[in-house]
């Protein structure tokens, strides 16, 4: 950056001397945003921003040096470096309908496509119905891309779609002749706001200034309840899953007692070796410290054999001793830990490693064989939620049912960095809910093309009450939710349940919503006709009745505080044969009433959409936790099914309890 000039020094000491915080106050990147964008001059737009900024620091020369990006296109912003006090005077300033601090925020294959009923090799899925998404473009928010990955092939592509309108934008390592093809038909980076706040990237060994990313990223926060994010009702929100697939590895004790790990590794099996449980001389030591630091013990006393270790272990602290495996035994998960083929890594659980246990102090030379790892698939697994997966309910609108569906998340063969360990040839076997989200786009892709004219919310509505409860590939054992303990999954878990595309492209029914449904919402949690208009673009009213969040018309209901007898309402649209009768099947949470009126619903040619009242109301006497249900509509043929989740709250412990 520049000097500045004395013109801008002046402003800054007068403004240090008009406010006395302007000494002791620090500077961060704030968004202001504005609402829809006013004009369609985009350096019109940029013209304003600077003025507004200029009229709480001082000038139009220290407000281009505060300003970080302006926002011109789909709405009105700017982002800038500014102080506390000159956060509320703009906040203060008529436009201005909200001020956001900068943050940093967690981003959010092979078998998985067969398990959901999309195999390439089926002329009966939606696959070729759909023309394999062809024309459809995704846009993709993350840290970045690995462009010479082979998933970025374009061979086999037709042209770019005449609609596009973006852009690609070469950076460190990344060039647009040589990056962007008929795949990649765009990639832009944006540092601005990261660079304000921290002077420099969080990694200059591995971060590039450009679309180009070899770090990889992960954001996953369950088992924990309430830990969901992307929690607005206009987005659809994916948990993670497993499939049925496994990885069995064998492990065969030297009393020929043979137990059942899980496993990566492809290498030859070890033949029968020495297998060992460091110990500690420390009273208060724990087999993961032990296992930790194993490399600073006497090395022949695990050098050439297999070590047990209990919850965590540091492979690079193993290799450095000399072990040739590993068993770490943990809490039960199918989240696989990566695995050379010249060390065999094998997770079991806690029962399985203290059998291990039991056998190594039952004899003065334990040994065990290690076996190559096998891959099971079809209808004998079942599908679980991964324990990472963050769980509801939504802790900002209780009301907002999160998250929305479930898919596959656990174990997924990913294109990934060739710069990061455990890559081979730019692949690696991932999880997370970073691997679940793209195959619901990719499903939402193919959908868009079978039904152009569905909204958003109705294809959102079509993938939840089509989901699966019991795995798509077993229709008779329920999913398992993993964590501490293994439970019953319900709707916090995977919201409708795991996606069935083939089932979504032919719901029946729809919940539909629009822009006044949207406006409804943003009402029914508090926002004031200024801020509304803003968002909106034109001046727009809360009506005189406050709308209730329950009567969003999302494709589950969900009733944080039932404590009176309460009416909501859902309407469906038939996008199925136009002459159809729906009744309705109702499942109620335990100790909770539920009624619908009219219990038939009658569609024709000029009725298409019908509009329900929902009647619930509680026998518990006492305060409960969420219990959960279900509201289907059938017409025989199409099943439309709605997750009910209802806590009853009969004591307000602000009103004298």
């Amino acid at each position: 950056m520049s000097n500045p000039s004395p013109l801008v020094v002046l402003v800054l000491w007068l403004l240090c001397c008009l406010n006395s915080q302007g000494m002791t106050e620090s500077s961060n990147v704030h968004i202001v945003y504005l609402g829809e964008t006013q004009h369609d001059n985009p350096e019109l737009v940029v013209d304003l921003h600077h003025e507004l900024l200029a009229s709480v620091v001082g000038s139009k020369e220290l407000a281009s040096e505060l300003m970080v990006y302006s926002y011109k296109h789909g709405f009105s912003g700017f982002a800038a470096k500014l102080r506390e006090s000159q956060v509320q005077q703009l906040s203060e300033l008529p436009g201005v309908v909200r001020i956001i601090p900068n943050s940093l925020h967690k981003l959010e294959t092979t078998r998985s496509w067969n398990f959901l009923g999309l195999s390439p090799h089926s002329p009966s899925n939606i696959l070729p119905k759909s023309k394999m998404g062809d024309g459809v473009i995704i846009g993709v928010l993350d840290t970045g891309i690995w462009p010479e990955s082979e998933s970025f092939n374009e061979k086999g592509l037709g042209p770019v779609p005449f609609h596009w309108k973006g852009a690609c934008e070469s950076g460190e390592n990344f060039n647009t002749t040589i990056h962007c093809n008929k795949k990649i038909i765009g990639a832009r980076w944006f540092i601005k706001g990261l660079l304000a706040e921290y002077g420099e990237p969080l990694d200059t060994s591995t971060d590039f200034l450009s679309p180009r990313d070899a770090n990889g990223h992960a954001g996953n926060d369950g088992p924990f309840a309430q830990t969901v994010t992307n929690t607005a009702p206009w987005v659809i929100t994916v948990a993670a899953s497993t499939m049925d697939r496994a990885f069995p590895t064998s492990i065969t004790l030297g009393n020929n007692i043979t137990l059942q790990g899980q496993s990566l590794f492809t290498g030859p099996h070890t033949g029968f070796t020495r297998l060992i449980y460091p110990k500690s001389t420390k009273i208060d030591s724990t087999s993961t410290s032990i296992c930790d630091s194993l490399s600073s013990l006497n090395k022949t006393m695990v050098s050439g054999n297999v070590v047990l270790c209990f919850t965590s272990y540091s492979e690079e602290a193993l290799r450095e001793a000399g072990c040739v495996g590993v068993i770490i035994a943990t809490n039960p998960s199918d989240l696989m830990l990566p695995s050379d083929d010249d060390f065999p890594n094998i997770q079991v659980d806690y029962e399985v490693g203290t059998r291990i246990l039991s056998y190594i102090r039952s004899t003065s030379a334990p040994l065990v064989k290690l076996s190559r790892t096998k891959t099971v698939v079809g209808k004998l697994i079942s599908a679980k939620v991964a324990a990472f997966s963050s769980r509801g309910p939504n802790s900002a609108t209780p009301a907002i049912l999160k998250p929305d569906v479930a898919a596959p998340g656990v174990n997924i063969l990913a294109a990934y960095s060739p710069l990061r360990s455990y890559a081979d040839g730019g692949y690696a076997v991932k999880s997370g809910t970073s691997l679940s989200t793209p195959h619901v786009s990719g499903i939402v892709a193919l959908l868009k093309v079978m039904h152009p004219s569905w909204s958003p919310a109705a294809i959102r509505s079509a993938l939840v009450t089509t989901a699966s409860r019991n795995g798509p590939s077993c229709s008779i054992l329920p999913i398992f939710a993993e964590g501490s303990p293994r439970k019953l999954a319900n709707p916090f878990d995977y919201g409708g349940g795991i996606v069935n595309p083939n089932k979504a492209a032919y719901p029946g029914l729809v919940y539909d919503m629009g822009r006044e449904d949207y406006i409804n919402f943003l009402c029914a949690v508090g926002y004031n006709t200024s801020a509304l208009s803003q968002i909106v673009g034109q001046v727009t009213a809360c009506s005189s009745t406050k709308p209730s969040v329950l009567d969003v018309n999302l494709p589950s209901i969900t009733i944080p505080n039932l404590r009176d007898n309460i009416n909501l309402t859902r309407s469906v649209t038939n996008v199925g044969p136009v002459d159809s009768v729906y009744k309705v099947d109702i499942d109620p949470p335990l100790g909770v009433n539920v009624a619908v009126r009219p219990d038939t619903l009658v569609f024709n040619s000029s009725v298409k959409t019908i509009t329900f009242t929902v009647a619930v109301s509680t026998t518990h006497h006492v305060n409960t936790g969420y219990y959960f249900g279900s509201l289907t509509w059938t017409d025989g043929k199409h099943v439309v099914t709605s997750a009910l989740s209802v806590r009853t709250q009969i004591a307000d412990y602000t009103d004298g309890y």
